[in-house]
């Protein structure tokens, strides 16, 4: 029987999971793990011999299958479920598992011996463990794999489904330090992913418009790809915006020729306020109030390159002097569709802080050692319950001290430097002083440092440009242009999408309410019903599911990007629906149905939307490439009636001063033309200069009434932006706080929050 069910289960495994075959082939001649006993019932048990010459039973229960049926039902209630299986064993409780709940959203199964598998093989049909495509396999794993196993899950689902682990108790006495260990370590990774995940999800549209701001700019710029081994053997100090950072900055100085030098956008005031001139800078963020690190330092930056992931915002490269190079992430919108249009190949792998992304920058360039400073990733001194929440207190390794404190944003960046470090060759230099203590680097005072490493001054290559930009324009504006009938075919299937399930829905409907009021057990489902359920779930699979090869399916997950964070307020409404509609006593399978049929309506309007707004992107970006180099003259050459329409792109693509050359021109030609007026009071807006910002608006307004409308949520907007802004500035006690705030209160004095504020640093 045995060597029946082993040769089956082979079959299954060679056609739908042969990734695994190398892992437990040696084991399939090889003598079992233990003594394998069969109860009365014909079940099958695993008695292993531990290493003190104990024995356990990897199953102790009297019947292992009843006892993982139990175990489904506990999974049963929770909607969406992860569950990570740690220990195989005989796989009962996944068996039953992958037999009987339908809701589970993923089960990951992850077991470093390989004998365990193999034994189940032998004994137990798996066929629904390993056909289920829910169900993800690791078999024969170290701790150095769990990382990646985890970065593999479905953010999307991770989001709004509880992983929680399922620890084989007895199997874990087998290995205790390996389980023990990997418990820790995913818990560890499962909550910095979740943590990147929900960030992600709540800044997704913002990132996809970053990104189609930055293209012109990115057409013009070079992949950071291009400076793969610029610096080969050089030294490089990566300057980080930590409270450690005064202790080390008036080195640096010393150190321009010595040592290439990279800044991460948050340190650039102090950096260049102490007359250094780095070699490069490094942005990230995708929020615009983070080029005000870069106010009024233009200039003293031209001779840097700009490093920048491409959701960075478009402040900062629009403005920017000197060279460019941008980085892609690993998402399916860089790599479809940005890649190819940049004809980039190498892209950044998931991230957690732009120090990160300067230290892979610095790797990249072959530079060796990387020092660090200012990378304190902590909290400095007492912890002032001002600043954090208590259950974001989370206790580190110091370097000065035993224990500091940090945040399980900050905690998610450690654990991937100290992850990359590992894997990665060269030296890493910790010359922070302070903060938290990094596995894999060499603490070192930066003096010391660079009497080490920094002994001579070092010579550069010429950076690499772009002298291909008109080819690389070209090769957008056809990727783009070919987007068009994708995006026409999506709206298409989002509309059928959308009718077919709101009357699927109505239909299912109106059979619930006739069964209920003739006192039926049960719905009949005509064949019209069927058909029309089938055709929204195929259809709605075929944009939204994980096929790449399917054109649609990337767009699809575009679509999805943009409308995560209604995605997620709707799919909780939709489970409080569903309960409802259950306990009305619709019952379960119907009301689970209704369920689905109202989230396809939900999900394929909001797609049809995202999909109105992604071709308007598309063709503002087309038009932008289209002046690129020929700005100044088009502006000069216009009729005033074509200047509004011009501004327009370039305030969309954040062009800021195109567009106020643009607009200001109209004004200057016709000054009641209210609508480029709105422009202006758009342009000053987005500087910060609220003042020329009002004064704008209000002509149009003057001028239009029906603009009043539109102007009054842009100014709620710049409202909530300063305030943050101001709060930001407060919470990392940043110069200029106080000045600040007093710049925004004449222009907006109905501003009590900023008034108050503004009474706090009085009072301090």
């Amino acid at each position: 029987m045995g060597d029946d069910q082993l040769n089956a289960n082979l079959r299954l495994l060679k056609q739908h999971r042969p990734q695994l075959l190398p892992a437990i082939e040696p084991y399939l001649q090889a003598d079992p793990p233990g003594v394998l006993t069969q109860r009365h019932d014909g079940r099958f048990n695993l008695r292993c011999r531990l290493p003190g010459g104990a024995l356990l039973d990897v199953h102790p229960a009297h019947d292992p299958a009843a006892a993982g049926a139990e175990f489904v039902a506990l999974t049963e209630e929770k909607e969406g479920q992860f569950i990570f299986f740690l220990g195989f064993g005989l796989g009962y409780e996944a068996k039953a598992v992958c037999d009987r709940c339908s809701r589970l959203n993923q089960i990951i199964v992850i077991d470093n011996d390989a004998r365990f598998f193999v034994q189940a093989m032998r004994y137990l049909d798996l066929a629904s463990v390993i056909t289920n495509p829910k169900v993800h396999l690791y078999i024969g794993v170290t701790l150095e794999d769990l990382e990646d196993i985890v970065l593999r899950l479905d953010r999307w689902h991770l989001l709004h489904a509880a992983p929680y682990l399922l620890v084989q108790q007895n199997v874990v006495q087998c290995d205790p330090s390996f389980f023990h260990a990997a418990a820790e370590r995913l818990n560890q990774l499962v909550s910095a992913q979740r943590l990147q995940a929900q960030g992600t999800m709540d800044n997704a549209r913002l990132f996809l418009t970053n990104m189609f701001r930055n293209l012109a700019a990115m057409a013009q710029g070079l992949p950071l790809e291009q400076l793969n081994d610029y610096a080969r053997g050089k030294p490089a100090i990566l300057v980080c915006a930590g409270p450690s950072l005064k202790k080390n900055l008036h080195l640096l100085k010393q150190q321009e020729h010595r040592a290439v030098i990279i800044v991460v956008d948050t340190a650039v005031p102090q950096v260049v306020a102490a007359g250094v001139r780095p070699h490069f800078v490094v942005a990230l963020d995708h929020r615009q109030r983070n080029a005000d690190y870069f106010s009024g330092q233009w200039e003293a930056l031209q001779h840097a390159a700009l490093i920048y992931l491409s959701l960075t915002t478009a402040l900062i490269p629009k403005q920017f002097l000197g060279d460019q190079y941008f980085a892609l992430d690993e998402a399916p919108t860089s790599r479809e569709i940005f890649a190819p249009m940049l004809a980039h190949s190498q892209t950044i792998p998931s991230i957690f802080s732009v120090s990160h992304l300067g230290f892979l920058a610095a790797h990249r360039m072959g530079c060796d050692p990387i020092i660090f400073i200012g990378q304190d990733l902590s909290f400095e001194g007492e912890i002032d319950p001002a600043k954090v929440e208590e259950k974001y207190k989370i206790p580190v390794p110091g370097i000065t001290k035993k224990t500091v404190y940090t945040t399980a944003e900050m905690r998610a960046a450690i654990e991937r430097f100290e992850s990359q470090m590992q894997h990665l060759p060269g030296t890493f230099i910790d010359a922070t002083e302070g903060g938290v203590r990094l596995r894999h680097t060499r603490v070192m005072p930066l003096a010391q440092a660079m009497a080490a490493f920094c002994t001579e001054d070092i010579a550069l290559p010429p950076r690499p440009r772009n002298r291909e930009v008109p080819r690389t324009v070209d090769r957008c504006r056809t990727h783009l242009d070919r987007m068009q009938p994708k995006l026409g075919q999506i709206a298409a299937e989002c509309r059928f999408i959308n009718q077919t399930a709101a009357w699927a829905y109505e239909h299912l409907t109106g059979l619930a309410n006739r069964a209920r009021r003739d006192g039926a057990r049960q719905i009949e489902m005509d064949d019209d019903l069927v058909r029309a359920v089938n055709a929204v779930r195929q259809r709605h699979f075929a944009l939204a599911g994980k096929d790449e090869s399917n054109p649609l399916n990337v767009f699809g997950h575009v679509l999805d990007g943009y409308l995560a964070q209604t995605r997620l307020a709707a799919h909780r409404e939709i489970l409080r629906w569903k309960k409802r509609q259950t306990d009305t006593g619709a019952g379960e399978g119907v009301a689970g149905l209704l369920g689905e049929l109202f989230s396809h309506k939900i999900q394929s309007a909001g797609m049809l939307e995202a999909a109105d707004w992604f071709k308007a992107t598309i063709a503002t970006a087309r038009k932008r490439l289209a002046y690129l180099g020929q700005e100044q003259a088009l502006i000069e050459s216009s009729a005033p009636a074509h200047l509004v329409e011009i501004g327009e792109v370039f305030l969309q693509s954040f062009d800021l001063e195109a567009a106020r050359t643009c607009f200001a021109k109209a004004v200057t030609e016709n000054p009641r033309n209210a609508a480029a007026h709105f422009g202006l009071g758009c342009v000053y807006l987005k500087a910060h200069d609220s003042l020329q910002a009002m004064r704008h608006f209000d002509h149009a307004a003057a001028l239009d009434a029906s603009m009043a409308a539109a102007i009054a949520p842009l100014i709620n907007t710049c409202s909530q932006t300063f305030i943050e802004a101001a709060r930001d500035r407060i919470r990392r006690k940043r110069a200029g706080a106080r000045r600040y705030l007093s710049a925004i209160l004449p222009n907006f004095p109905h501003y009590e929050e900023a008034s108050a504020l503004l009474a706090s640093l009085d009072n301090h």
